[in-house]
This record gives structure tokens, C-alpha cells and sequence, in this order.
């Protein structure tokens, strides 16, 4: 009997044993299993980025590499290269009033040899070469005199005209086409002056083209102010931001533009410190295109979606995501797009709805496809436009100007 007892307490002691190795054995199987998940999300994650390029993301073009070709979202259109039938081309026109005529008359009867140089010429057939002049410095020379009053004895001295304030300068065609290489060509300022020694011989240093920068910056002032207050009163507005270096630096080079009017505005920040003080987002009321950058949400304008992003958007759904609503809604953004086209060029300012529908039939089959996949990015906990976006989602029936643009 107690051989028996002894046996049962054993195999008790074991079973328990068992059961304790066991249970360490589930719950390191659910550690693993919850490490195993976030590995797998994680390496998702990464190939989700691996995935993106300038084609099918707001990425750009620069962080391609060298060894990526991204597919383009332009569609073969079935023309020729060139210009199209009735397309009215742009040929160089004879100019009426040329700056000097050269006369090519013949000397000699090319038949007998008969003088010809008293002759009057019965025809005049006309060729013109437009080019430009030789580039060189004209110098021009301010001497002020001064005159003895003959009846007083007071000597009188003339002024130098405003800006001649130096012995030896250049004057402001210099400086413009300066500032213009330097800035809107975007020539590196070392480059700028070895061009202009070497188009009009011109020794300029790096200093010099600096301070002319300065100048003209100072003069643009109001010319700024102008078109802030343009674009504040304006229907549309597109706005974006890019990175830049000033002096090894990262920036950010924001854009407000229609249109008629782009101002640049940089600065060291890139979300809402920046917008506020440039000053076109908190005070702006019309609608604002963009590419979904959060700063912008907080901003209680009407908000559209650049076209451009959202056929990357649908491109990068359709190959990463293999899901085939994605190349659907990319076929039908852009039939949106050709359509706003054809109406556009009619002289049109909207899409007509055919037969008063809203135009949703089209778009409501992808939607519960696309939602439950891709739910909405909340907005930050402090916007002012926390509900807004997902109430208004964007009409669906857009002006005519607000059309896609795929790029």
C-alpha cells in the first residue's frame, strides 16, 4: 500500500512537472508568436517602402537611385511626335522693321560680262538672320561740372545722376542679368560670374553678386506684398514644399502659386511655425490643392487633392498593394481628367452632370473595396479641421480648372 502511495505522489510530482513545462512551453510559444507578427508586419512594412518611388508616391524623383527606372503614368496617346494636324505652329516671322539691311547686287552680266553697277535692280528677294549683337561693355562716362557765377563768383557743381555712385561700377543691365542667371536660372553664384567674363567680359566676384542679390531682394519688397495680397483674394491656390540646403543647412522652400502668380517663401521649418509666418494659409478663404501634407488640415479653407498624388496613390495600391480596385480608380481619375479636358477647350467652367445625376455611380463600386483597406489617417488631436476632412471628402463635381493634372 505504501509502494502504491509513494508511486502515485511520483507520478503526481511528474504530471505537474509536465503541466508546469507546458505551460512555460504555451506562453513562450505566444511570446514567439507575438514577436513573430510584429516581424512580419514590421518586414511588410519595409518592403511597403521598398515599393515606393517617385512614381507611386510623393516621393522624389532624387531618391530614385541611379538603379531604379519608375514607370511612367502617361498613357501612349496614338500621335505622332511634333506638331499635330491643324496644330498652328510658331514659325520665325520676317521682322517689318529690320535694325540694318545688307544689298547683295551683282557686279557683272553673268552672260556677257556687262558692268552692272549702274543698273537698277528690277527684283528683291529678302533674307533675314535674327541673332544677337556682339556682347560687350558699353562704357558710358558721367562727368559733372562745376561753373563760376560770373556775377557772384559762387561756383555751381551738377549732380551725378542716382545710382552713379562710384567711381568705376556696372550698371543695372549687368546687375539684372546677374541676379537673373544667379536666381531664376538657378546658376550657381560661381558660375555666374565666369559667365558673364566670358559672354561680355565682365570680373565680377562672388561678393559683388551677392550684394546685387541683396538689392534686388530689397526692391521686390512691395512687389512680394502684392502678390500675397493677389493670391489671398484668389479662387484656387496650389500649394507644396520641398527640402533645400541653404548654407549646408536643411530648409524648406514653400510654394503658394495660380496660374499667374508663385511665391517662394523658405524657411527653416516645415509645418505650421512656417505657414503662419509666411502668412498665406491662415487667412486664405478659396480652395487650396495640395498633396495631403498634415500641416495644411488645421487650415479651414476648402481643401482638393492634387490629381497627381492620388494617380500615384492608386498606381502604388494597384503593383504593392495587388489590389485591383486600385488600377480602376486610376483608369477613372483619369477619364475624369480627359473629360474636364474636352469641356475645357469648349470654353466650359465646369463638367455638366448628364440627366442631373451627381456623377456617383462610377466611383460607388470601388468604395467598399477601397475603405475597409484604407481607413482614414486621423488628423492631429489639435487641428481645427479635426472632423472636416472626413465630412467633406471633396465634390465630386469639380470646376473645370480644378482638374487633374497628372504629371
Amino acid at each position: 500500500m505504501r509502494n502504491l502511495q509513494k508511486a502515485y505522489r511520483e507520478l503526481k510530482e511528474q504530471a505537474e512537472a509536465f503541466k508546469e513545462q507546458a505551460e512555460q512551453k504555451d506562453r513562450r510559444i505566444e511570446e514567439l508568436e507575438g514577436l513573430l507578427i510584429g516581424a512580419l508586419l514590421r518586414i511588410e512594412e519595409l518592403e511597403r517602402r521598398l515599393g515606393k518611388d517617385s512614381h507611386n508616391s510623393s516621393k522624389p524623383p532624387s531618391s530614385d537611385g541611379l538603379g531604379r527606372k519608375p514607370g511612367k503614368q502617361r498613357r501612349k496617346s496614338g500621335k505622332t511626335s511634333g506638331g499635330q494636324a491643324g496644330h498652328h505652329g510658331h514659325t520665325l516671322m520676317q521682322a517689318l522693321t529690320p535694325d540694318s539691311v545688307v544689298l547683295h547686287r551683282p557686279t557683272h552680266c553673268e552672260a556677257c560680262q556687262y558692268p552692272l553697277e549702274q543698273e537698277a535692280a528690277i527684283t528683291n528677294e529678302r533674307r533675314q538672320v535674327h541673332d544677337l549683337p556682339t556682347w560687350r561693355l558699353l562704357v558710358e562716362e558721367h562727368c559733372r561740372q562745376a561753373i563760376c557765377c560770373p556775377y557772384c563768383q559762387h561756383v555751381t557743381q551738377a549732380s551725378f545722376p542716382a545710382g552713379v555712385d562710384a567711381a568705376v561700377q556696372y550698371g543695372p543691365q549687368v546687375q539684372a542679368l546677374a541676379v537673373y542667371l544667379s536666381h531664376f536660372q538657378l546658376v550657381p553664384l560661381q558660375r555666374t560670374c565666369e559667365a558673364l567674363a566670358d559672354l561680355c567680359g565682365c570680373q565680377l566676384s562672388e561678393g559683388t553678386l551677392v550684394r546685387w542679390i541683396a538689392q534686388a531682394a530689397k526692391t521686390l519688397e512691395s512687389s512680394i506684398e502684392r502678390i500675397k495680397t493677389l493670391l489671398l483674394a484668389s479662387p484656387l491656390q496650389h500649394a507644396d514644399e520641398t527640402g533645400m540646403r541653404v548654407k549646408g543647412i536643411l530648409h524648406w522652400m514653400h510654394l503658394n502659386a495660380t496660374p499667374w502668380l508663385t511665391l517662394y517663401s523658405w524657411h527653416r521649418k516645415r509645418g505650421h511655425q512656417a505657414l503662419e509666418q509666411i502668412g498665406i494659409w491662415p487667412h486664405y478663404q478659396g480652395r487650396s490643392m495640395h498633396d495631403r501634407w498634415s500641416s495644411y488640415d488645421r487650415y479651414l479653407c476648402t481643401h482638393s487633392l492634387c490629381g497627381a498624388h492620388l494617380l500615384r496613390d492608386c498606381l502604388y495600391v494597384a503593383e504593392q498593394e495587388k489590389q485591383p480596385w486600385g488600377q480602376a480608380m486610376f483608369d477613372l481619375l483619369l477619364a475624369m481628367k480627359q473629360a474636364a479636358d474636352r469641356w475645357r477647350l469648349q470654353g466650359a467652367s465646369a463638367v455638366p452632370t448628364p440627366n442631373g445625376s451627381s456623377g456617383l455611380p462610377s466611383i460607388l463600386p470601388f468604395w467598399p473595396l477601397a475603405l475597409p483597406r484604407m481607413p482614414l489617417k486621423p488628423l492631429p488631436r489639435k487641428s481645427a479641421a479635426q472632423t472636416t476632412r472626413t465630412q467633406k471628402t471633396g465634390s465630386l463635381q469639380e470646376s473645370a480648372r480644378c482638374a487633374l493634372k497628372a504629371s
